[in-house]
């Protein structure tokens, strides 16, 4: 069984949850690697930024991937350094607020059962 391809529009959509829940208060992402980092719990910060590296990296968002894979090989360091981590965060949330402004208004993702939804 092939999958159809993806159409722009729904790739944006998908980048559109992709930033908000980045920022979600609550269960973001961005909220959850800060609070990693100010704890130092540098398992959570790798596997966050590893799960962020995937995600940007399939929706072709490749500065957003690099930074958080910059950020993931920086809490897998032997004796990670939390102020170059800390440096690397502000970056990576400055590229997503800059997808996330650089995106048109499109139906949320989660809303579509699938790509041809869109066109309906």
């Amino acid at each position: 069984m092939s999958l159809p391809p993806v159409d722009d529009t729904y790739r944006i959509a998908l980048l559109q949850t992709l930033a908000d829940e980045f920022w979600t208060p609550a269960a973001g992402q961005g909220g959850l690697i800060l609070q990693a980092l100010m704890q130092c719990d540098w398992g959570t910060v790798r596997r966050q930024t590893h799960t962020l590296k995937g995600t940007a990296a399939i929706l072709g968002v490749e500065h957003v991937s690099l930074l958080a894979a910059a950020l993931e090989a920086a809490a897998m360091a032997p004796r990670p350094n939390r102020n170059r981590a800390i440096d690397l965060a502000a970056d990576l949330s400055a590229a997503m607020a800059a997808l996330r402004r650089s995106l048109p208004p499109v139906q949320p993702a989660r809303t579509l059962a699938r790509p041809e939804a869109i066109a309906a």
